[in-house]
């Protein structure tokens, strides 16, 4: 196997710092101009006939391009650029997962992430009405199989047979919880839900 010509004796990290390869080639001329043994080897290695007298920063850039392994001191660049942009296209997905997890995480399993996209539309201007749909979420697994199903206004509760159930955030400062209950009147804080094709009665939170 045939040995490189300027094997690479730095290491390029996942994301490249531009202006610390700056630095480092100017450390390296700063270095080289000094007689410093470790710089005058890697110039050595990498730049035929270097001249201490002559030797400028644009050449102290060409032996810290080849000590990374690059032809050029253009090429590192454009490397390092590939790579900071890689690299922060995976911390945003990698971030966007998270979110996505914690979200899904706030609800029951039976919940799609579609529908909680769309739950999380619902309540953005009236957070504080959150814990009312919440509480209802939460005895769904005591009732049985059901699944939630989330439009752009409401979320209906559905069981194998039919919807039994719907919450929408009416206003600001109202969720109402429609319900289907069959041989019940309305009475109390129990209205008729007319409005509604799914539920026959509706109580308000206020």
């Amino acid at each position: 196997m045939t040995r490189p010509k300027h094997p690479p004796v730095r290491t390029l990290p996942d994301r490249p710092d531009l202006a610390q390869l700056k630095r480092q080639a100017k450390e390296l001329l700063k270095a080289f101009v000094a007689d410093d043994a470790g710089a005058v080897a890697e110039v050595n290695a990498h730049y035929q006939r270097a001249d201490a007298a002559r030797f400028a920063l644009h050449d102290a850039q060409l032996v810290v391009a080849r000590s990374f392994g690059y032809s050029s001191w253009p090429r590192l660049k454009d490397e390092a650029k590939r790579r900071r942009a890689s690299a922060g296209e995976a911390a945003q997905a990698g971030e966007a997962a998270q979110a996505g997890e914690a979200a899904q995480a706030r609800y029951p399993e039976y919940l799609t992430a579609e529908a909680v996209e769309l739950i999380e539309g619902q309540y953005a201007d009236r957070p504080q009405l959150r814990p009312i749909l919440d509480a209802v979420l939460a005895l769904l697994p005591a009732l049985g199989p059901a699944t939630v199903q989330a439009r752009r206004t409401i979320v209906s509760l559905v069981c194998p047979r039919r919807t039994f159930a719907v919450v929408r955030a009416t206003t600001k400062d109202r969720v109402d919880l429609g319900l289907r209950l069959d041989d019940a009147e309305p009475g109390g804080r129990l209205q008729s839900a007319k409005a509604s094709a799914a539920a026959a009665l509706r109580c308000g939170s206020r």
